[in-house]
């Protein structure tokens, strides 16, 4: 399944890369009100070929602080999934350096990153 598709309802058309359909999407969290200074609980996606390689991720994951499930395969997601969750303020930068420690994590154990999404956190009235 597609992160970006499975954000916003749509396929990711026009975008010609990963990096640019981020930029895109903290935009559209951005106009919606997210507070930029505050942190957002954001969750990542990351599967697998088998169980053994979804737990090696998974405890890489814990061991670096983020709240990890594994999900097993399912009709319509036939790998193992890995969600992982933490505290991020978005930005292109911190996006960035966690897309590229994610990337690192799917591929030392031989899966791949699909993404990530975002709560938004309002500002607040003042």
């Amino acid at each position: 399944m597609n992160w970006l598709r499975k954000l916003t309802g749509k396929r990711p058309a026009g975008f010609s890369d990963r990096r640019e359909a981020e930029r895109a999407l903290i935009q559209r969290i951005r106009d919606s009100g997210n507070d930029p200074t505050q942190a957002n609980e954001t969750t990542h996606y990351l599967y697998f070929a088998n169980r053994e390689a979804a737990s090696g991720a998974a405890s890489e994951l814990k061991a670096r602080g983020y709240s990890v499930e594994l999900r097993e395969p399912r009709p319509q997601i036939p790998d193992w999934a890995v969600v992982a969750k933490h505290q991020l303020v978005i930005s292109e930068e911190n996006v960035g350096l966690v897309r590229s420690a994610m990337e690192g994590i799917a591929a030392q154990f031989g899966g791949s990153y699909d993404g990530w999404e975002a709560a938004v956190q309002p500002r607040k009235a003042q």
